[in-house]
């Protein structure tokens, strides 16, 4: 979470741009409603979406019609889940641009490459953090190596307070995209978020990205705060967890898989959709497995890990019974201030990372057990 800002309203929108399975027990954007509804990835198949899994959709798709249910089904963490081992130590990001990580994205075509960004206050650029090989497994922190570190410039664009940054398909590109989510809001003042949306560079170069469509959204309950983009690689469906300071409730809203033709100045923003109201609270992070059986939400003191089972939606893998993540500020030399998490390639663990603030900022690695 960086310094408050006044982001950009429907007068100050951001500047026109040119053109991993385990599982636990326990714009002119958004050319058609989209889907939460379901189905296992199939390789030849293009994410698409149907009607339903919103409030007031059809109940044949397997949806909750009523986010009252969702709310009422209060999830709880349940005992019968295995413990976590310790994570290890696999890079270290001192002495490079990367100052306050606020997202992490593991690519899933370039081994060993993480995306990643600034919180607020940086230029508009994204950087490719090329992991130590092998990894130094449970090094001490100080033997933790310097992670090579490559910025990324995102070419006619400006961004006010960049959260987090994911991975999944986008209709018309042929290997992932990146999206990137300006959607931090302190203080509430704007009125107007963006998520910018660009094909994953296919060298570790450094060139300059120009290809960038922007999605302007809005919620239809006022304002929130949000930290923690996921992308439904079933669906394309993009999710927003809110970060909620004075509820012990986290909502989460669903924008659906955008059109191709999404263009790089939207006409009018789009309204996100209420899915999911599950008891948590200053969520700073999430990101779903690329085989979209694990979802994992985390705050600056612990996380939730949800499961769903091969035609359940998002929003009932929500409505589940959540194991938890470990306790992070137990480890308050790592994770003081942690506002990253990425899934690896092969979904068996995740990555975490902190801000630089009094300790050494170092990339963690926990196996999912």
């Amino acid at each position: 979470m960086g310094p408050e800002d006044p982001g950009h309203d429907e007068e100050t929108a951001p500047g026109d741009p040119g053109p991993e399975g385990t599982g636990l027990p326990d714009a002119e954007v958004q050319g058609d409603s989209g889907t939460d509804n379901a189905t296992p990835p199939d390789a030849d198949a293009s994410p698409t979406s149907d009607p339903g899994d919103v409030a007031g959709g059809d109940p044949s798709s397997g949806a909750d019609d009523d986010l009252t249910d969702l709310a009422d089904a209060h999830p709880e963490v349940i005992e019968a889940c295995p413990p976590w081992s310790p994570p290890q130590v696999v890079g270290n990001l001192d002495d490079t641009d990367l100052v306050e990580v606020s997202g992490l994205a593991a690519s899933r075509t370039h081994p060993g490459i993480l995306w990643s960004h600034n919180d607020s206050g940086d230029s508009a650029r994204i950087f490719a953090i090329r992991l130590p090989e092998p990894p130094t497994g449970d090094a001490p922190p100080a033997e933790a190596p310097l992670t090579e570190v490559m910025a990324f410039p995102l070419q006619g664009i400006q961004v006010s307070d960049v959260e987090d940054i994911a991975i999944g398909p986008f209709a018309g590109i042929a290997g992932d995209a990146l999206f990137l989510a300006d959607t931090g809001n302190n203080g509430g003042r704007r009125t107007i978020l963006s998520v910018y949306v660009f094909p994953e560079p296919a060298a570790i170069d450094g060139s300059p990205i120009e290809d960038i469509r922007r999605i302007d959204l809005t919620y239809p309950d006022g304002s929130h705060d949000c930290e923690s983009l996921f992308v439904d690689p079933w669906t394309g469906d993009l999710y927003l967890v809110v970060k909620e300071y004075t509820l012990d409730r986290t909502k989460v809203f669903r924008l659906a898989a955008p059109a191709a033709d999404t263009p790089a100045i939207p006409r009018e923003p789009v309204t996100a959709e209420l899915v999911a109201d599950f008891p948590f609270a200053t969520a700073t992070a999430a990101d779903m497995s690329p085989d979209g059986l694990l979802l994992a939400i985390r705050g600056y003191f612990d996380g939730r890990l949800f499961r769903r089972d091969p035609g359940r939606s998002v929003a009932e893998m929500l409505a589940s019974d959540p194991c938890p993540l470990p306790a992070f500020m137990d480890d308050l030399y790592h994770e003081a201030q942690g506002e990253a998490l990425a899934f690896d390639a092969a979904g068996t663990g995740f990555y975490t990372a902190s801000e630089r603030i009094l300790f050494p900022q170092d990339i963690l690695y926990t196996s999912v057990p």
